[in-house]
C-alpha cells in the first residue's frame, strides 16, 4: 500500500508509474502536524508528499517530517512541483538529510525524477548541489538583493498576466533588470500566436521577448534563470483556483501581488485568497474599479486598505505609462533607491 498526502489531482501520473500498488490518498492536508496520525496509521511500503500543500513555516514542515522519519521504515518522496533547492522549505528538508524530491513542472521530466526516486537515486545529495549544477547555482547564491515578486489572479481573466507584465514593464522603466516566469501553461502558446522569432539561446532557456519583456516558459530552469542576475524576477501564477496552484510556492516569494474584482462574481473568490494567502508582504491590486466605487473598496479591505492599489486601465499590457507608477510605486525596493540611499549616507559621514 502506498499513502500520498494529498490529492489525487497533485499526483496523476503516480499510479501510472507504481502500476501493480494500491494507493491511499488522504486530500489536501494543510497542516503538517495532522499528518503524523495518517503516516502511523499503517505500515506503508511507500509514503508520498505533496510539499505545495502546507501552510505552514518552512521550518516548521522541514522539522515535522524530520520526526516522522525517524518512526517510519520507508524513505519519504516530496512532490515539489516547481520548487527548486534554493527554495526555503526544500533546502531546509535537504538539511534535514531528505534527498527524494520530485521538483519538474513538466510532467515528462517529473515522471523521470519519481522513477529515479524509487529506484533509491537521490535528486539532490546532502549538500543540496547536484554536480550537473553547481556552476550555475554557485552564481545564484551570491546575488544578495534578487527579489521574487509573485502574482497571481483570484478568478479567470481578471488580469493577473496583464498586472505581472506591467510590473514588468514599470521596474524596466525604473532602471531594473527583470523578466517574467510563467508558472502555468498560459504562455507557452504565445510564440506560435504571435508569431515570435526566437534564438538558439532563446529555446534553451525556453524563453521569448516580447516588447523588451524576458519571458521564461519553463519554471523548472528556475536555477539558470535566477544565475542571470535579474533585480527581479516576477513569477505569474495564473489563478488562485486552478489545481496546479500552490499556496506554499506563492508564498515564499519576497512580493505576493493578488489581482481582484469587485463584481459580485468576481469579489468573492478573494475569500480564498484571504484564508491562504495573507501575509506582510502581500499587497492587493482591483481591476477595473471605477473612481466611485474605490472609497467603499477601502471600507470592505479594512486592516489591508492600506495595501490595496487599483490597476488602470491597461488594454495593452506591454504598453508602459506612467500612470503605472500610481498602482506599483512604493511596493517594492529599487535599485536606484538603494543607492541614492547610500550616497546620503556617504555625504552624512564627510
Amino acid at each position: 500500500m502506498v499513502l500520498f498526502i494529498g490529492t489525487e489531482a497533485a499526483a496523476y501520473y503516480v499510479p501510472s508509474v507504481m502500476e501493480g500498488y494500491q494507493f491511499e490518498f488522504t486530500g489536501t492536508i494543510s497542516k503538517v502536524a495532522l499528518v503524523g496520525d495518517l503516516i502511523y496509521s499503517n505500515a506503508y511500503e511507500k509514503v508520498l508528499v505533496d510539499l505545495t500543500q502546507f501552510l505552514d513555516n518552512p521550518d516548521v514542515i522541514a522539522d515535522a517530517f524530520e520526526e516522522y522519519q525517524k518512526v517510519i521504515n520507508s524513505k519519504i518522496i516530496f512532490f515539489a512541483k516547481g520548487m527548486t533547492e534554493e527554495s526555503a522549505v526544500v533546502s531546509m528538508l535537504i538539511e534535514k538529510g531528505f534527498t527524494f524530491f520530485v521538483t519538474s513542472a513538466l510532467t515528462g521530466p517529473a515522471k523521470d525524477q519519481f522513477r529515479n526516486c524509487l529506484e533509491g537515486k537521490p535528486t539532490y545529495t546532502i549538500s543540496g548541489r547536484r554536480v550537473s549544477q553547481t556552476k550555475e547555482l554557485s552564481a545564484t547564491m551570491s546575488l544578495k538583493k534578487q527579489r521574487s515578486i509573485a502574482v497571481c489572479g483570484c478568478s479567470h481573466r481578471i488580469g493577473a498576466t496583464t498586472q505581472a507584465l506591467l510590473i514588468c514593464k514599470y521596474l524596466l522603466a525604473k532602471g531594473q533588470k527583470v523578466c517574467l516566469v510563467s508558472v502555468n501553461d498560459d504562455m507557452k502558446e504565445w510564440k506560435d500566436a504571435l508569431g515570435i522569432h526566437t534564438s538558439r539561446d532563446d529555446e534553451i532557456y525556453s524563453r521569448m521577448i516580447i516588447e523588451g519583456v524576458e519571458i521564461y516558459t519553463d519554471p523548472s530552469k528556475i536555477a539558470l534563470i535566477q544565475a542571470k542576475q535579474y533585480d527581479f524576477i516576477v513569477y505569474d501564477f495564473g489563478e488562485i483556483n486552478e489545481i496546479e496552484f500552490s499556496s506554499a510556492q506563492f508564498m515564499e516569494k519576497d512580493f505576493c501581488i493578488i489581482v481582484g474584482g469587485v463584481k459580485p462574481g468576481e469579489y468573492k473568490y478573494l475569500k480564498k485568497a484571504y484564508e491562504r494567502l495573507i501575509s506582510t508582504k502581500t499587497y492587493f491590486v482591483f481591476s477595473f474599479v471605477s473612481e466611485e466605487t474605490k472609497p467603499s473598496v477601502l471600507a470592505l479591505q479594512g486592516e489591508f486598505a492600506y495595501r490595496t492599489r487599483f490597476a488602470k486601465y491597461s488594454p495593452d499590457p506591454f504598453v508602459y505609462t506612467l500612470e503605472i507608477d500610481e498602482t506599483y510605486d512604493g511596493i517594492f525596493p529599487l535599485k536606484k533607491d538603494d543607492e541614492k540611499e547610500k550616497k546620503k549616507h556617504w555625504l552624512f559621514r564627510r
